[in-house]
């Protein structure tokens, strides 16, 4: 289930945040993260292969992959996706695990379907680069987002 509460922290490498599967697939997860100055993004998954019948990639591959690409350059942010592999009671875990990069380009990837260490020297001066030439974060008015999202939580409450 999803989480319900939301922090960067601080260690002796830089400022961090942490998705757990769920909390992946709703984008103000991770911008509550890049906000509060996450400059990578640790997500941890345990998808099971879906959707593989007439497709070269499966469908859930192909979505985990392209909103790591996606999320990771709309948040500047390093996306650091690590999936389960291997099969258990039936199901498949795909693997692919694979760091992607603040300008959403792939820098290191795991095989599918194999166990795999992946070590990637990162280079934290790409997300200031990034958050310098593309200031999404910057310029998001978080107020009228605040705002905006007190409203809609209002009027739902009313239906």
């Amino acid at each position: 289930s999803s989480g319900n509460r939301f922090r960067a922290f601080d260690s002796k490498h830089g400022r961090f945040g942490m998705l757990i599967c769920e909390d992946v697939w709703h984008p103000s997860s991770s911008l509550i993260l890049a906000q509060d100055g996450a400059f990578a993004i640790f997500t941890i998954a345990a998808s099971v292969l879906k959707g593989v019948a007439g497709s070269e990639k499966p469908d859930n591959v192909r979505v985990w992959e392209t909103q790591n690409r996606c999320f990771a350059q709309s948040f500047t942010s390093y996306y650091i996706f690590s999936n389960r592999v291997g099969v258990e009671d039936g199901l498949t875990f795909w693997g692919g695990s694979e760091i992607v990069d603040p300008h959403g380009h792939e820098v290191a990837k795991a095989p599918y379907y194999d166990e795999a260490f992946l070590v990637q020297e990162i280079n934290w001066m790409q997300v200031k680069h990034a958050r310098i030439h593309t200031p999404l974060l910057s310029d998001e008015k978080l107020n009228v987002v605040i705002e905006e999202l007190e409203r809609i939580s209002t009027r739902k409450r009313e239906y």
